[in-house]
């Protein structure tokens, strides 16, 4: 990866945590898409919601949870990251 795409990246990572951060600014509050690619072509998909206290749902995904009306949040896997820049630099972004 050159310096430009690497620049590239990491504005990227900065929009969407600054997004993140802004819930209100989301088109489908309180629910935000995000997908992670495996550099294959496949993507896995989840969402974050945000719910709680604190700021541990901005951290959490919920994995696989496109069909989140089928079946309660609880019922789907879930991924805390220490850091919404842990959760960015785990591949994560907003989709």
């Amino acid at each position: 990866m050159n310096n430009d795409e690497l620049g590239a990246l990491f504005r990227v990572k900065e929009l969407d945590k600054k997004f993140i951060l802004n819930p209100s600014k989301w088109p489908n509050w309180p629910i935000l898409p995000m997908k992670k690619s495996d550099g294959h072509g496949d993507n896995s998909y989840a969402l974050l919601v945000e719910i709680g206290a604190g700021d541990t749902w901005q951290r959490t995904l919920y994995l696989n949870a496109v069909l989140f009306a089928v079946k309660g949040l609880n019922e789907y896997e879930k991924k805390v990251y220490d850091s919404i820049d842990a959760m960015l630099n785990d591949g994560w972004i907003i989709d």
